[in-house]
């Protein structure tokens, strides 16, 4: 299996996935899972935005699910100084050098070949390959609203721990909220300077207490939300 799944993470690598542009990368794990599996596999496209979209797999026949989750983009390369290509998977002794080899197309060959290869007996089996993870979430925020979750009881995301040196075991994640705000203020000339009409102040002086927020748990709703002091 070891074999497998270095052949198969040396394909995901190749396929610049980088945020927004996980197209070629989705069709590339369709065809994939299409030219492996048998008849009784139903692969579906959730589509986010336009060229962005999930894909939704399940076999199986059973009033429950397990699912195995996987985010096709990647970051940036960034750093131009790559000691390896970052499209071309090198293994170094026991490390896999690529863009996106641990964050997270290793986790994505894991959960596709443990799909294809086991077969369940009293649940269903489902993969859930998302868009921009890297991003805002908007593909497992489009997930969250489809009735493809209604009967899964267990989700496993082979995402890398950055907390425990990557070795940690996952069982959560923090959720994220976006504001867009606007501060509107006068124009004044220099000559009637004064720092509390400064809107550089302003903005440092909000930023800095923006840290003033903190973190409560609603238990009965498993929110998270913040609130100020």
């Amino acid at each position: 299996m070891k074999d497998k799944i270095i052949t198969l993470l040396k394909k995901l690598v190749s396929v610049n996935s980088i945020y927004p542009n996980e197209k070629l990368l989705a069709e590339f794990v369709m065809n994939f899972i299409k030219s492996q599996s048998s008849d009784n596999i139903t692969i579906k496209k959730q589509l986010v935005e336009k060229n962005r979209f999930n894909i939704l797999v399940e076999k199986g026949n059973a009033k429950k699910s397990i699912l195995f989750y996987s985010h096709l983009d990647t970051v940036n390369s960034v750093n131009k100084k790559w000691l390896y290509d970052p499209f071309k998977l090198t293994i170094v002794k026991d490390n896999g050098y690529g863009l996106g080899s641990f964050d997270m197309k290793g986790g994505m060959a894991v959960n596709i070949l443990t799909f294809l290869y086991y077969q369940p007996k009293n649940f269903k089996l489902k993969l859930a390959f998302v868009v921009d993870e890297e991003n805002i979430s908007k593909g497992g925020y489009s997930l969250l609203k489809n009735n493809f979750l209604d009967d899964v009881e267990c989700i496993l995301s082979p995402e890398p721990d950055f907390y425990f040196n990557g070795r940690g075991i996952t069982i959560g994640r923090s959720g994220r909220a976006v504001y867009e705000g606007k501060i509107i203020f006068k124009s004044l000339h220099y000559a009637l300077y004064e720092p509390k009409k400064d809107i550089n102040y302003l903005l440092a002086d909000f930023i800095k207490n923006l840290k003033k927020l903190y973190k409560i748990k609603n238990k009965k709703k498993r929110i998270y939300f913040y609130k100020k002091n």
